[in-house]
């Protein structure tokens, strides 16, 4: 059993060619490992900002939700004091006395005492009393008469109603 010359180069040959490809599928092996963790990094990134995007996305809806809620609330709240103003001006006439306003809830108990008190006391001009007397220019009524009903406040800071609104509203009303 002699292994001749040639015998043993083939076979340091064939050694030398399965170390090179053994070489080859370890380098392969781990360049597939590396791989495979870069794919699970870059889908890690990739599904976080898909959730950050997705929490962006519910965060404006809500924010949206709540922009038209409070929109269609301003606007369901004008709605109702341009609905009271516009009823307390038809119940209003430049000749009515205090006694003839509809809704006394308007006026508290102690401040029309008050001014009923002062109204029947003194003269205004052109000899009328009462708290709605109107002698002159048209936003003065309107500025008495809103004093009165104490909606001075409402109309200048929640409802942001003009007097110059409420003078053309009362013109087209009742002087058309």
């Amino acid at each position: 059993m002699m292994v001749t010359k040639r015998e043993k180069e083939k076979a340091r040959e064939e050694d030398e060619h399965l170390r090179q490809l053994s070489t080859k599928k370890r380098k392969s092996v781990t360049f597939l490992g590396d791989a495979k963790s870069k794919l699970a990094e870059v889908r890690a990134a990739k599904q976080g900002k898909h959730d950050t995007l997705a929490d962006l996305s519910e965060q404006v809806n809500r924010v949206a939700a709540v922009n038209q809620t409070a929109k269609q609330h301003e606007i369901d709240h004008l709605d109702i004091v341009v609905e009271e103003l516009s009823r307390e001006i038809e119940r209003m006439s430049p000749t009515e006395s205090p006694g003839q306003i509809e809704d006394p809830g308007l006026l508290s108990t102690k401040g029309l005492l008050k001014r009923q008190t002062k109204a029947g006391t003194s003269k205004q001009k052109g000899g009328k009393k009462g708290l709605l007397s109107f002698n002159g220019l048209l936003p003065d009524f309107l500025h008495r008469s809103i004093k009165a009903l104490k909606w001075e406040k409402l109309l200048l800071s929640e409802a942001r109603v003009k007097l110059d609104l409420v003078e053309m509203f009362y013109a087209v009303k009742f002087h058309p």
